[in-house]
């Protein structure tokens, strides 16, 4: 049986599929681009521009809309916290309101846990505890109207799900249970889930890439960006590799990767030609991609090598779209 939310997608991402990306995050106050080949220093989108109150959790790219959507909650209390959708521009860091979504005192509401755009369904998903600060053992499922935050119950989880990864290759959902710390495999008809690898309990939020087929993921204590390996079927999910902190100017609370123009000489995708392409070029030396998909690939070759370092050198300081 497949752990799918609906659909099966029976092929790899190829070359000819792959698509440059990047991938941003939210922290505090911003909307940032964090280098997924070895994290390190942001490189800072702008502002969200929130009220000083309202703290940003997790985030999803919708690829229609071409903007990012999150939660964000308002109440330092956790028995009585509203939550609320987010629009993000990946343009300028813009953050605008949306609706609130739920309260945390009030049933059927609980705790807004992650959000994921589904290609299946075409919908973003939410994952939200039942009432009450107490339940951590089961999760509910609902798609969220990203034009009024409106929701749509799916299924009910036996598993507390903290982080939501959609891997579009396989049209796969992934869960990360604390109470376990394991990964799951997602299947939002009816909730029911498997084990797919040992994970994190730290973890923020996750995104996956689909040029490197790999799940990213950044722990809420301290920054550490994670890469998880994912099998060649999409069934389970190895140990992550922890690829160094994130340095910002807050913690990062929400990742998700969104397309990039390709810009030459940006070889580690922050949006900047700098010393740090060059660093991501050697870290990657000889490693082989999709064209245009890997941390070091600063001509898009697919191959890091020395093009690539005379790439980044040709665009020293260059703006990139």
């Amino acid at each position: 049986m497949r752990w799918v939310p609906f659909t099966v997608v029976m092929c790899l991402p190829s070359a000819a599929l792959a698509q440059s990306t990047r991938l941003y995050g939210v922290n505090q106050t911003e909307l940032v681009v964090i280098d997924h080949g070895s994290a390190g220093p942001v490189h800072v989108v702008g502002p969200l521009g929130l009220p000083a109150d309202m703290l940003p959790g997790s985030i999803a790219y919708h690829p229609v809309r071409e903007r990012f959507y999150g939660t964000a909650f308002v109440g330092i209390t956790a028995t009585n916290r509203d939550y609320s959708l987010l629009e993000i521009d990946p343009a300028t860091g813009a953050a605008t309101v949306v609706g609130l979504i739920m309260n945390s005192r009030f049933a059927p509401s609980g705790h807004v846990e992650s959000i994921e755009y589904i290609d299946s369904l075409g919908e973003l998903v939410i994952s939200h505890s039942d009432s009450g600060q107490n339940d951590f053992t089961s999760d509910n499922y609902r798609t969220i109207s990203p034009d009024d935050a409106s929701l749509v119950f799916l299924s009910k989880s036996t598993l507390d799900t903290d982080v939501l990864i959609y891997n579009s290759g396989f049209d796969i959902l992934y869960s990360l249970d604390p109470n376990g710390s394991d990964w799951a495999l997602v299947d939002l008809s009816d909730g029911s889930s498997a084990f797919a690898g040992s994970a994190i309990d730290t973890l923020a939020d996750g995104a996956f890439e689909p040029g490197l087929f790999k799940n990213f993921s950044i722990d809420f204590n301290d920054n550490t960006l994670y890469r998880f390996d994912i099998s060649m079927d999409g069934l389970s999910v190895a140990p992550g590799d922890a690829l160094g902190a994130v340095i910002a100017s807050s913690l990062v609370r929400g990742l998700a990767f969104a397309p990039a123009s390709f810009c030459p000489g940006d070889a580690n995708g922050d949006g900047a030609v700098n010393f740090a392409d060059i660093t991501s070029a050697l870290e990657n030396w000889l490693t082989v991609y999709d064209p245009g998909t890997g941390p070091g690939d600063a001509d898009g070759s697919g191959t890091v090598n020395f093009g690539d370092i005379t790439n980044v050198l040709e665009n020293w300081l260059a703006a990139c779209p």
